[in-house]
């Protein structure tokens, strides 16, 4: 299983706690199986070879506990809304804009069963703060805005929910699809709407 010695309750830790709403999560078993997905323009994995690091962060595919929308109804309403599925993404996963620009469809399905932290996605700014660049500002503000209209002055707090598994590696999962979220009729046979 993996992260069965991985202490939860001591090694978490602060900005992943913070990353959940209200510091609220919980450790759950994820069976083997579990088919799960993430939008990133980072790569999959982050380095070579078989033991090569993935992220921590993923979302469930199909309805899993308290998440009944999974990944298919999440695109869903993104077509309701009219609004590019990436964006969609990014307001209810709570992306801020210069973290990522949500560019590649990852989707995986772990090998093994795994423990992880379970719970809704804490609201975040459009973009951190800390950010100085006026150009980089005016261009994470245009790049939302364009896509998804102007939005409030913060992302997330709807009911949308996330996994954080650390210690994933390729050789725990296998790697289902990678598209191009622009690829629109990719992503819709992915989703099955074609």
């Amino acid at each position: 299983m993996i992260n069965q010695g991985f202490n939860f309750e001591r090694d978490v830790p602060d900005d992943v706690q913070a990353a959940f709403l209200d510091y609220m999560y919980t450790v759950v078993d994820i069976p083997a199986g579990t088919e799960l997905y993430k939008l990133s323009s980072y790569g999959l994995p982050f380095a070579d070879g078989p033991d090569a690091g993935l992220s921590a962060w993923w979302s469930a595919v199909k309805p899993f506990r308290e998440d009944t929308v999974g990944m298919r109804g999440r695109y869903l309403e993104a077509v309701m809304n009219q609004v590019p599925f990436s964006q969609m993404v990014r307001f209810a996963s709570a992306v801020r804009g210069d973290w990522n620009s949500l560019d590649g469809y990852q989707e995986i399905m772990l090998l093994e069963p795994a423990l992880g932290l379970w719970g809704k996605f804490a609201p975040q700014p459009l973009h951190s703060p800390t950010m100085s660049d006026r150009g980089a500002l005016q261009a994470v503000k245009s790049d939302i805005n364009q896509s998804v209209g102007n939005l409030p002055g913060t992302l997330g707090g709807n009911d949308a929910w996330q996994l954080w598994i650390p210690n994933l590696t390729l050789n725990h999962v296998e790697v289902r699809h990678t598209i191009n979220t622009e690829d629109s009729p990719g992503m819709a046979a992915r989703f099955n709407l074609l």
